[in-house]
């Protein structure tokens, strides 16, 4: 009964966020509704995941900031990856 609870707020609060998105006047735009739906087919697979999971919560959102965190430092690692082939490359001895 938990889970089906738990379940129905995030289809509300998605519902909610869409109907947000669309009263600001500019309507769903071509891929905007396409970008959306697969965000919330993305956060409904985790959130069956973490749901199907018998682990304690603690456990599960430790694990999740964990992997949030690993994700980041590798989105971060990418994004500058040409300031530090810049820096490495200027430090060499020519």
């Amino acid at each position: 009964m938990q889970r089906i609870l738990i379940a129905v707020i995030i289809l509300l609060a998605g519902l909610l966020l869409f109907m947000m998105f669309r009263s600001e006047g500019h309507g769903v735009a071509g891929n905007d509704l396409g970008y959306f739906l697969q965000y919330v087919l993305f956060a409904a697979l985790i959130g069956s995941g973490v749901l199907a999971s018998r682990r304690n919560w603690g456990q599960t959102l430790r694990h999740l900031g964990i992997w949030a965190l690993v994700i980041l430092g590798l989105a971060t690692a990418y994004i500058y990856r040409g300031d530090a082939q810049q820096i490495a490359s200027a430090s060499q001895p020519a």
